[in-house]
């Protein structure tokens, strides 16, 4: 016999746990409403729009120096691996006000459509993009129960 990941008599507990994450996601997409062009505008946030196009296309991700025979390098030298951040956020791509929100309120609705089980295998991928458009462009609003809540969405 064929191995069986999910039961008909386990559905409940998974439906149990999507309605969880998708509810956790929801309200942390839901608090950046308050504020939301602090977090995401390329204008009037933490980050602005300079900041971040240096944070995403000059940051140095390094290793360290694969030399170990003596003579050691003193200085600890690390070799550069690549320049730049592998990202992707709806935000980098969206400076007008009306623009920003209209993505925002889209990626709400996503998340309410997961929460309640609508096209899941569709809605549970935008949810995660939704959720990392907003992680990657607004990293300083990462707080504990965001954090749990994207790891969540990210199980699922």
């Amino acid at each position: 016999m064929g191995l069986v990941l999910v039961q008909a008599d386990r559905s409940t507990t998974i439906g149990l746990i999507r309605i969880v994450s998708g509810l956790m996601v929801l309200y942390n997409c839901f608090c950046y409403s308050f504020d939301l062009m602090s977090y995401v505008s390329p204008k009037d946030a933490w980050l602005d729009g300079p900041a971040t196009a240096i944070r995403r296309e000059y940051s140095q991700i390094s290793a360290p120096s694969d030399v170990f025979a003596p003579p050691f390098d003193p200085a600890g030298n690390n070799v550069l691996v690549s320049r730049g951040q592998i990202s992707w956020s709806i935000f980098f791509h969206l400076e007008d006000p009306r623009a920003i929100w209209t993505a925002h309120i889209a990626i709400m609705i996503v998340m309410f459509l997961f929460t309640i089980g609508f096209a899941s295998r569709i809605t549970s991928v935008l949810t995660l993009m939704g959720a990392l458009s907003y992680i990657w462009r607004a990293p300083t609003s990462i707080f504990g129960s965001t954090r749990s809540s994207w790891s969540c969405c990210s199980i699922w």
